[in-house]
């Protein structure tokens, strides 16, 4: 395996422990900092936020489905901020095109997802189970390159 090679991030400890830690201490920090449930105090919100950390930790099993959600959510997060930053080219606030109608605007954003789910297929090899003449698919090709 490729982490292996790394040293400490390629560790059990740094995967199993520490990086649970971390995500679900920052998550849950932030939602106890943006919705207040407790106090508006960082300190008291940091102590639940380190219990339930810890308390994560310490169960196996939830160690676990953090350990395969952890490279999930990272895809997803750089694919929304992929999608963010196209889109974010064509605002209004003086983007490639702030005269664009908002209904223009919104046949780009659907162009624009469309494509990156296309790219995301391929990434994944979606079109390999697709059954597809190489005739055709190479003139698709073509006029994609158009």
């Amino acid at each position: 395996m490729a982490l292996e090679q790394i040293g400490l991030l390629g560790s059990t400890f740094f995967t199993n422990i520490i990086l649970p830690f971390v995500l679900v201490f920052t998550v849950v920090f932030a939602v106890l900092q943006k919705v207040q449930i407790l106090s508006d105090k960082k300190d008291v919100n940091a102590v639940v936020a380190m219990i339930f950390a810890l308390l994560v930790v310490g169960v196996p099993a939830a160690v676990g489905v953090l350990a395969n959600l952890i490279p999930v959510i990272a895809v997803m997060v750089i694919i929304l901020f992929t999608w963010f930053m196209i889109f974010g080219f064509i605002n209004k606030g003086g983007g490639i095109a702030p005269e664009w109608s908002p209904a223009l605007q919104k046949l780009f954003a659907v162009i624009i997802g469309v494509v990156l789910l296309g790219i995301i297929s391929w990434a994944v090899g979606l079109f390999d189970y697709i059954a597809v003449d190489k005739v055709l698919s190479a003139q698709v090709a073509q006029f994609g390159l158009l």
